[in-house]
């Protein structure tokens, strides 16, 4: 089939007011305008390239809004939107999908995203504009979909008036044909991990093999990647120009066996590309550290969570305080920068204990720290333990973390909780030796437009909190 013949298929990062962050079934909004290429997104382009003619649009980091938008989808003729949704965003995603789907009514609509990955059904029900859930953006069962199946595995979808869930794939290892990296090399993300304008992301792997109160992917099956299909798109992405890849994994190095291969087959390989990945705080050691650094890896994104041992246990993450210092420790020892991630509100958190996870943080030295409130995500155990008369998930929160904060801890209110918050970012961000620190570490005119531009996005969400 020659490419004109090919029916088109629109990969969607809807638009939205804020910079929401929906891939992976995860759900938060970008602090500081950091963003990067929505991995779903990439790993579907490749999945269907060969059947279908693929536009990737990202609306959120063109800035799109949606009545333009709108008007240029109603002009296409696409035979099917495959978009992102997040619980912060599904208000401005399914009203935009509603008119999309007015203007387009032969369109298929098919969602990505957490709340739908565990109300698919449900929401299918309620929404009739919605056409379709893909629960795993992997799967190639998509193309038996898009060519008329119905019931298939790894989709919810409608069949003779009824919403049916499909089978979830259950493979221990998976690959996907090369992305369409080339579709998104020219737009403008920006994140502080990969400091170069022409950056993409890949994963390794899929799910959590741990249980997180807060976090949706440990209910995702976790599988390994084909090695030599991974390695496959390093070398594409060398090829074309790229100099800087995130391994957007939830937990990079869970299979520590698997990321030494990986890591010796990109030096032996001569893949040069500089790299920056997640995991946990328990998954790594000395051995792993400094073969990574010797296969590119600049920087490592830790869930730290908090600098309380009773706040980590009572969210089962798994950790303590003293393994975050040690692995942090130990990263900066291997020249591998930082990045921590932390909660601030969890139930059963005091000021006390907000008071140590800002003072672990600041004494850790990561290069940069995110404070986030929790999200009761639907499906994991936070949900299930809060109370649902002293909370409820709305819209725009307070400081525009979404869903907005509802309930109370034993000695925390939300106003409070979010005061803490402000102070977190203050005094980690205000530091006159962290300010030292980052301009010290800008090496060329682009890391020092960089830093400018992510310095204005924390103050201006500083302030506004």
């Amino acid at each position: 089939m020659n490419n004109s013949a090919k029916e088109r298929v629109l990969l969607l990062n809807p638009p939205g007011t804020q910079y929401y962050v929906r891939d992976k079934y995860c759900t938060s909004i970008s602090v500081g305008k950091y963003y990067w290429p929505q991995i779903d997104l990439l790993v579907l382009s490749g999945r269907l390239k060969a059947d279908y003619e693929i536009a990737i649009l990202d609306a959120v980091i063109d800035r799109r809004s949606p009545p333009s938008l709108l008007e240029e989808l109603a002009r296409q003729n696409y035979h099917a939107i495959v978009f992102l949704t997040s619980l912060a965003s599904y208000r401005e995603d399914f009203t935009f999908i509603k008119a999309v789907k007015e203007r387009c009514p032969a369109t298929q609509t098919i969602g990505i995203g957490g709340l739908l990955l565990m109300q698919g059904e449900e929401i299918l029900r309620r929404h009739p504009y919605l056409d379709a859930v893909l629960l795993d953006f992997t799967s190639e069962r998509i193309l038996d979909y898009l060519a008329g199946e119905r019931g298939v595995a790894d989709m919810i979808t409608r069949m003779d008036g009824e919403v049916v869930r499909g089978e979830i794939n259950r493979a221990v290892t998976f690959s996907y044909p090369l992305p369409l990296h080339e579709q998104i090399g020219q737009r403008r993300y920006l994140m502080p991990v990969v400091p170069a304008p022409k950056f993409s992301v890949t994963i390794a792997s899929t799910g959590c093999p741990y249980h997180c109160d807060f976090c949706v992917n440990n209910s995702i099956p976790f599988r390994l990647r084909d090695e030599e299909n991974l390695l496959a798109e390093l070398r594409q992405l060398q090829q074309s120009g790229f100099t800087h890849v995130i391994f957007h994994d939830p937990t990079f190095t869970v299979d520590r066996a698997y990321i030494l291969r990986l890591c010796q087959a990109m030096i032996e390989q001569d893949i040069k590309l500089k790299w920056a990945c997640q995991t946990r705080i328990n998954s790594t050691d000395d051995e792993l550290l400094a073969l990574m650094k010797r296969a590119g890896c600049l920087s490592i994104e830790y869930g730290a969570e908090s600098g309380d041992d009773g706040v980590l246990a009572a969210m089962n993450k798994g950790i303590t305080v003293s393994q975050i210092r040690e692995t942090l420790t130990a990263t900066h020892r291997h020249g591998i920068g930082t990045v921590c991630f932390f909660l601030i509100g969890m139930p059963g958190e005091t000021e006390e204990t907000i008071r140590r996870t800002i003072d672990l943080a600041i004494e850790c030295d990561c290069d940069f720290a995110s404070f986030s409130l929790p999200n009761p995500h639907p499906g994991t155990k936070l949900e299930e333990k809060l109370d649902r008369n002293e909370r409820e998930v709305a819209g725009n929160g307070l400081g525009g973390q979404l869903p907005a904060l509802r309930w109370k801890t034993s000695s925390l209110d939300p106003e409070t909780i979010y005061r803490w918050r402000t102070i977190a970012y203050r005094r980690f961000y205000l530091r006159p030796a962290y300010i030292w620190k980052r301009i010290r570490k800008t090496q060329s005119l682009y890391e020092f437009w960089m830093q400018i531009r992510l310095a204005l996005g924390i103050l201006k969400k500083i302030f506004r909190l």
